[in-house]
């Protein structure tokens, strides 16, 4: 796995680390400081420790200009981001919009690759917190069939990317709390890094908990069978998504009306009927661009475009690059 965070115009990243994709016990720890100074910005400072299956970034920044992090991760990952200071605009490859990350906000996602253009205004605190953990060590800490998260291990394992909820929620105090021991721990070697296992194990506790709290304060629109109607819908999509059948089709075939159909799909899938779609089409589309013979006409056709020039530009809109472009 890879993890790689630069600031356009400037030739130092402020993060490039590599790490194993497994979970192994003993695995040494790495730590590492990084400073950077430039004209671009009043002041980086970015406090880095990675080791088998774990990564976790901690950045200060503040900018003299509007400035853009461009960020990729190689493989696929889930990512605990705690987003404490400042306000940026984000174009992630696997969201069809922008997202907006504001103060003292909170997520856990699954990636199978990422990469995001976040946009940063001038004179402002930053501070994000990242945790990034391989498949392996992610479902050591929480079995795949716990049912706390279990719609979400059941994307993970098929390598679809997902968010656990689909807003940001606001970090409590308690998950402050966490980060801060973890900060400010004189534990070394082995004995911190079981530390740390146990401090991520405890604030993955917190992320689900809250999200828990937050589902019952939701009314949802679904009734008795519907969340299995709407599994079947999602189902259907995942086998024709080249040429999915439309909304009120689909609607038919689930025996759902349309405003529940969409209501629920958004709410159990964490996106559109459409969106989805999109994204399993563009996912296919980026697999088969590692093909250097297959002409990109031909995989437009086999994802669902008549047109390559169509193809071409929902490309583009979804991953920011163009087919061309993405080819291994």
């Amino acid at each position: 796995m890879r993890l790689r965070s630069l600031i356009e115009g400037m030739e130092i990243p402020v993060c490039d680390i590599s790490f194993g994709d497994g979970y192994t016990s003993g695995s040494e720890l790495i730590e590492k400081e990084v400073s950077l100074h430039h004209p671009l910005m009043q002041y980086l400072h970015s406090k880095q420790l990675y080791t088998d299956g774990l990564c976790i970034v901690d950045t200060h920044m503040n900018f003299a200009d509007t400035v853009r992090d461009l960020i990729s991760v190689t493989g696929e990952c889930i990512m605990m981001g705690f987003f404490f200071k400042g306000k940026a605009l984000a174009t992630i490859n696997c969201l069809e919009c922008l997202r907006e990350y504001n103060n003292n906000l909170h997520y856990l996602r699954y990636t199978p690759t990422f990469e995001g253009v976040f946009e940063m205004p001038p004179f402002v605190d930053f501070n994000y917190y990242v945790i990034l953990l391989s498949k392996d060590f992610y479902f050591r800490l929480l079995d795949p069939s716990n049912e706390l998260h279990r719609d979400f291990a059941e994307r993970v394992s098929q390598g679809i990317h997902t968010n656990l909820t689909d807003v940001n929620l606001e970090i409590s105090p308690a998950m402050k709390q966490v980060i801060h021991e973890i900060r400010s721990t004189c534990r070394t070697g082995l004995i911190k890094r079981l530390y740390l296992e146990a401090k991520i194990m405890e604030l993955l506790m917190l992320q689900l908990e809250q999200l828990q709290h937050s589902a019952q304060d939701r009314k949802s629109v679904l009734r008795g069978d519907d969340e299995s109607r709407i599994l079947q819908a999602r189902a259907i999509l995942e086998k024709d998504y080249c040429s999915p059948p439309s909304l009120t089709q689909l609607a038919r075939l689930v025996g759902l009306n349309e405003f529940k159909l969409k209501q629920g799909f958004k709410e159990c899938v964490g996106t559109t009927v459409h969106g989805y779609a999109v994204q399993l089409r563009m996912e296919k589309a980026k697999e088969l661009l590692q093909d250097l013979q297959l002409p990109v006409g031909d995989i437009a056709l086999q994802v669902g475009y008549k047109s390559p020039a169509y193809f071409t530009a929902a490309f583009k809109k979804h991953f920011g690059v163009l087919p061309s472009e993405a080819r291994g």
